[in-house]
């Protein structure tokens, strides 16, 4: 009949499978734009021999599932959950290793196309809790290691949003996490900032900075050439570079540079106190609090390091207590180590760590 199909006709008509197919690629080329690297979103350059307009820059993402955000260096691609505009993993300074090592934090290099934030970034350099300690267990300290990996070039910072680019200046929220300014970092599970971004409507910032020896070792007093007399007040310097950042782009993100909170717990704690007294830190944020273990007063250096016959002292070549003619503590002959209960020894080592006033990297030494 005329109306009949002819059998080529059927042949050459797309079947259902063949429109499902079509439509799962669409889908994947779509979701394939989100690129892993900034590298990998840059248009290729075109033959010499042809000659072409201008490329466009690639066309901004904005939901319902991917967000991109412009901020000082460059585009930042997050991706929502419930609501909240999640972006991991976020650079706030260059990568501290190899020259950069021991120095004062710098810029990143700034990128084209937009980066892929989805993931955490690297942590700082640390070791891990141990399976036997209930209490490591119960936190899930152990859990800081293994997502987003571990390196030197750890300067990076989450942000957790319910809104960007829409001028709403939500309260801003930074998180410094504990862990005694040695292990720890701002993308473990007990910081996720994504409920209280969604019960709060703010803001919410980790932060992933220089820890233990990468960020704390004073060189100076080792007799360290004048370059690295910021070593010993790396990590803290971190800490400002990355309230830096909020100040210069957290607007983007929907956050209020003029009403930003910094807190913390355990040593996030004291890092707050720290912040508190730091000069480079003024007029970065507007309120503060701290959830344990704040940073009360400074303390002269540790004598066990500086002025003791341990074996510190005849490793460093650092004066002993006969020699030593600086503070009171430091002429104060140190009792036995094996006399020295748990409880001397964490205060040995707190006062390692917080021997170095960031405001003052250079008072506080014993003389040579």
């Amino acid at each position: 009949m005329a109306n009949e199909p002819r059998a080529d006709d059927r042949s050459s008509a797309p079947s259902r499978r063949q429109m499902i197919k079509a439509g799962v690629a669409g889908v994947m080329a779509a979701v394939a734009g989100v690129t892993p690297t900034a590298e990998s979103q840059a248009p290729a350059s075109p033959p010499a021999s042809r000659t072409t307009p201008p490329a466009r820059p690639a066309a901004r993402m904005n939901g319902p599932l991917f967000f991109d955000v412009e901020t000082s260096h460059g585009v930042v691609r997050g991706m929502a959950n419930t609501g909240i505009k999640i972006f991991r993993g976020v650079r706030y300074g260059a990568d501290t290793g190899g020259g950069n090592r021991f120095m004062p934090p710098r810029k990143p290099v700034a990128w084209g196309g937009a980066r892929n934030c989805i993931g955490y970034g690297p942590i700082a350099p640390q070791t891990a809790s141990g399976f036997r300690s209930d209490y490591s267990q119960l936190i899930q300290w152990d859990k800081h290691i293994g997502t987003g990996g571990m390196s030197e070039d750890c300067l990076s910072l989450n942000v957790w949003t319910p809104g960007v680019n829409d001028n709403a200046k939500r309260p801003v929220l930074v998180s410094f996490h504990g862990g005694g300014w040695a292990t720890g970092s701002g993308n473990g599970p007990m910081y996720d900032g994504g409920q209280l971004a969604l019960l709060g409507d703010v803001v919410v910032v980790t932060v992933n900075h220089r820890l233990a020896s990468f960020g704390y070792t004073h060189l100076a007093a080792l007799g360290a050439p004048e370059e690295f007399k910021f070593a010993g007040v790396c990590g803290a310097m971190d800490m400002v570079a990355s309230l830096e950042w909020v100040r210069d782009n957290i607007a983007a993100f929907g956050g209020d540079p003029a009403r930003v909170m910094i807190f913390g717990q355990s040593g996030g704690g004291s890092k707050t106190s720290t912040l508190l007294g730091t000069p480079a830190a003024k007029g970065l944020f507007h309120r503060a609090a701290i959830q344990s273990d704040s940073l009360k007063k400074t303390r002269p250096p540790n004598p066990l390091i500086c002025c003791s016959r341990s074996w510190p002292s005849r490793v460093t070549g650092l004066p002993t207590f006969n020699s030593c003619r600086g503070s009171k503590s430091c002429r104060r002959k140190p009792r036995p180590l094996a006399r020295r209960s748990r409880r001397s020894w964490t205060a040995t080592i707190c006062r390692t760590i917080h021997s170095i006033r960031p405001h003052r990297p250079s008072r506080g030494m014993c003389p040579s």
